[in-house]
């Protein structure tokens, strides 16, 4: 178990302390953004070409974005 704690105590503020205990980080959901150019994105997902969970389930998402970006960018594929 992770535990933080905060205080603050600033001129003529009262002192406050609190404390945040995690307990079950496993069930926790945490998000990250990513942003790198399409051709990145198209090299990552082929990088992870596996069955294996999660790395099966995040390429399937970023074959999902790849597929709507070219839609959306390119007319045909010539011109990637």
């Amino acid at each position: 178990m992770k535990q933080h704690a905060y205080e603050r105590n600033r001129k003529g503020d009262s002192e406050m302390k609190t404390s945040l205990k995690i307990e079950h980080p496993g069930s926790i959901d945490f998000t990250m953004t990513i942003t790198m150019p399409l051709s990145d994105w198209v090299r990552l997902q082929e990088q992870l070409n596996t069955t294996a969970y999660p790395a099966s389930k995040l390429s399937e998402h970023i074959g999902s974005i790849v597929s709507k970006a070219r839609k959306e960018f390119w007319e045909n594929e010539e011109e990637q």
